[in-house]
């Protein structure tokens, strides 16, 4: 409690109050306003008679739901004011690229959206681009732009996007113009259906054939895989809610399962067919032919599936290998310990094959269920020391909203 000023009253903060009596004790969503108008508004002051025991109990739970209301009212504002969509472009080696890929997205979007930013991230281009970057940040200041200090690779990009966005929705694309900004708009309309995803689908893809081969061998093995139905899991155009995205972590080259991902937290999906244009500068920078891809598409695609069928319980997967290969082993040996019994000692099971697999079965077995334990005791560290939900809600409804 503060002293008392010149007037004879002294300051109580809201905190103190609400400690004070339990009938002005705020929700937890109205503690989040509390918390995020306080970078907004100059900390407010309630203030009472110093010569008074505490506070009237009716006058302070009146001040206490006024003091929420303005909150609420200036965290409404702020949103309000905020920015409505950001649009993501990984950009390596795209110069000749950048003002008209600008020109398209603000020609789609002007009258359609009013708040939105341009979020260019700049994965160590070399070829001058960056400063093309600048000249478009410089003329229109909804152009943000990211610089890496080299070459991290598109995951690495996208993440970043998604790191700095600001967007109530967001939208991915590539660079190279090959994917079209009028479709945006499209997207968007999609997401106000209630979709939580909208994937763009290529349906007449305007590559090379030797792309296009090893594209829909990888979309029917990642459909396959994941079980996430998609004719087109390579497509950058994209849009999203900024709560799916913000719950994702991009490792390796892990863009290309963003759907797949997402799915893991329980999304609302769907693709739509968008236009695919001809590159017309340069060439492809992130795997020229696709074919360079393909394993490293096959390996992900084992982490993938792990993730989304075992991430948090992976003794469900090591402990099942280990139980049938132990199993196996053991029916084995005990198969030529029987015969060993039926013919005595004449028998001789040592110099046999079986008897060094089934030792080895069992060996083995014993080690999956062995890692099965390490992967529980490291789940629950990951989920444990950072206070992690084992869940993802997507609404609550409760006594809050009726008041």
């Amino acid at each position: 409690m503060a002293g008392a000023d010149r007037t004879g009253l002294s300051v109580l903060d809201p905190a103190s109050l609400a400690a004070a009596h339990p009938a002005c004790q705020p929700s937890p969503s109205s503690l989040f306003n509390i918390r995020l108008s306080s970078l907004l508004l100059p900390r407010s002051r309630i203030l009472r008679r110093s010569d008074q025991a505490g506070p009237d109990y009716a006058s302070a739970q009146l001040l206490c739901q006024a003091w929420l209301k303005v909150l609420q009212f200036v965290a409404m504002e702020q949103e309000l004011n905020g920015i409505q969509l950001s649009v993501i472009a990984p950009v390596y080696n795209e110069a000749p690229n950048l003002d008209p890929l600008y020109r398209q997205i603000t020609a789609a979007l002007d009258g359609v959206v009013d708040r939105y930013e341009i979020l260019l991230v700049d994965d160590g281009s070399t070829d001058g681009g960056y400063e093309v970057m600048q000249a478009l940040h410089q003329a229109d200041p909804r152009v943000v732009v990211v610089q890496f200090r080299r070459n991290f690779g598109q995951s690495a990009a996208f993440a970043a996007g998604f790191d700095y966005a600001q967007g109530d929705f967001i939208v991915t694309l590539d660079a190279d113009l090959q994917n079209d900004p009028a479709d945006i708009p499209i997207l968007l309309d999609k997401l106000a259906e209630g979709y939580d995803v909208v994937a763009g689908w290529r349906r007449d893809r305007k590559d090379h054939l030797i792309r296009r081969i090893p594209s829909f061998l990888a979309n029917r093995l990642i459909t396959r895989a994941t079980g996430v139905q998609l004719h087109d899991t390579g497509c950058s155009l994209r849009a999203f809610r900024r709560d799916v995205v913000k719950s994702l972590r991009l490792y390796g080259e892990m863009h290309r399962f963003i759907p797949a991902l997402a799915s893991w937290i329980g999304i609302r999906l769907c693709e739509i067919p968008v236009n695919h244009r001809p590159r017309t500068h340069g060439q492809a920078k992130y795997g020229k032919f696709g074919l360079d891809r393909t394993f490293r598409v096959i390996l992900d695609l084992m982490t993938i599936y792990f993730m989304l069928g075992y991430f948090g319980r992976p003794m469900h997967l090591f402990g099942g290998f280990g139980l049938v290969s132990g199993s196996v082993g053991v029916l084995i040996g005990l198969y030529l310990s029987g015969l060993k019994v039926v013919y005595g000692y004449r028998y001789q099971i040592g110099d046999r094959p079986l008897l060094m697999l089934s030792v080895l079965l069992v060996m083995i077995g014993v080690q999956f269920l062995a890692m099965g334990l390490l992967g529980e005791l490291i789940v629950r560290t990951y989920y444990e020391s950072q206070g992690k939900p084992t869940y993802h809600i997507r609404t609550v409804l409760s006594r809050d909203h009726h008041e």
